[in-house]
């Protein structure tokens, strides 16, 4: 897959370019399966430490002209890793229960650095997130489910790139610091409503089936794929729980979890999903 090195595109780019906002008709206008939901508003980068760039496409070249590159810039008073770098656009999702996908690959990394990619609600309630310290620099499809809990009239799509913060690291008076660096080019954003979170889902390629008197879940693919791992992610995005089947089902043993909602990461080859799972 022919990539961009990071070195090489800034020294390309104008300065002017550097600062400029990704061109409205192509990555911002992303693909709704819905004829009722409403596009992203427009992408920002909010904060000081935050970055983007268009890099040029390498799948799905009849989705715009561009794929976004976000990256963090300032470093920590360690020099350490970086603050994270935030992109974000709002949106008007018109369905309390959809699904939004895309393609996401590493330009850069330096572990632990990561991507985190979050949805947000009015006054900054954070709805859910995705974390992953595993992707690599070729394209995967990745595809998270949200259900809402109450209607929301607009939300914030947020897609970061950062270190992790390290409380030891920092020269007084500086404190603290940001371990790890990550550059994360994301392209191809989906928008896809499902009708109601009391249906069954159509054309659904993985299922969970809870099984309460056992306290264990049932994972299985529809076409017969292997399941590389399965992450169970809790709601501070912590992993309480892992497997790699490498089989077409599986059944996840849950008793040492305690009751709650939970987000299951089931990964196939070259694509993640992303199901909210509650233990009752």
């Amino acid at each position: 897959m022919k990539k961009i090195q990071t070195n090489l595109l800034a020294f390309l780019l104008l300065p002017c370019c550097l600062l400029a906002q990704i061109p409205n008709a192509d990555f911002e206008a992303w693909e709704s399966l819905s004829p009722f939901a409403e596009g992203p508003q427009e992408w920002e980068a909010p904060y000081l430490s935050s970055e983007f760039y268009p890099v040029e496409k390498v799948e799905h070249l009849n989705m715009g002209q561009y794929a976004v590159l976000v990256k963090n810039t300032m470093p920590s008073p360690s020099s350490v890793g970086g603050a994270p770098g935030y992109l974000e656009t709002t949106f008007m999702p018109s369905s309390q229960h959809f699904r939004l996908s895309m393609q996401v690959r590493y330009d850069s990394i330096e572990p632990p650095g990561r991507a985190k990619i979050e949805f947000r609600g009015s006054g900054g309630l954070r709805l859910t997130y995705w974390i992953d310290e595993a992707i690599t620099g070729e394209m995967e499809t990745i595809q998270v489910e949200a259900v809402l809990p109450e209607a929301f009239e607009e939300l914030v799509l947020r897609i970061e790139a950062r270190g992790v913060y390290d409380p030891n690291y920092g020269t007084p008076p500086f404190n603290g610091g940001y371990d790890g660096y990550a550059e994360i080019v994301v392209d191809n954003i989906v928008y896809e409503n499902v009708v109601s979170s009391q249906e069954s889902l159509k054309a659904e390629e993985v299922h969970i089936f809870p099984n309460p008197a056992s306290e264990a879940a049932w994972v299985k693919t529809e076409t017969g794929e292997f399941i590389r791992a399965i992450n169970v992610f809790n709601q501070k995005g912590e992993v309480v729980l892992r497997a790699n089947p490498n089989k077409n089902e599986y059944l996840l043993d849950v008793k040492a979890l305690p009751s709650g909602a939970y987000w299951m990461e089931i990964v196939l080859p070259g694509r993640r999903f992303i199901r909210q799972w509650v233990k009752g």
